[in-house]
């Protein structure tokens, strides 16, 4: 995961820290995560990860969304 992160923000990453998720059963499963990135600021995001069927492809980031802190933080 922190891969396809890295790569969508072309690298500038320093640490990614899951803060929580969901995950649903499809034809494979999708996951929604919600993850703090801090790089020269730090932000939040929402990513909709897709792991298909063994045999039936690759893990794909299908979606990443800025968010908001979780109000308890």
């Amino acid at each position: 995961m922190i891969s396809f992160v890295r790569a969508a923000m072309n690298d500038h990453v320093l640490h990614v820290t899951s803060l929580t998720y969901r995950s649903q059963l499809v034809a494979g499963m999708n996951y929604v995560v919600k993850v703090r990135i801090q790089s020269s600021e730090t932000q939040y995001y929402l990513l909709r990860i897709f792991q298909p069927l063994p045999g039936q492809g690759q893990l794909e980031l299908v979606k990443c969304k800025v968010t908001q802190p979780i109000p308890t933080e």
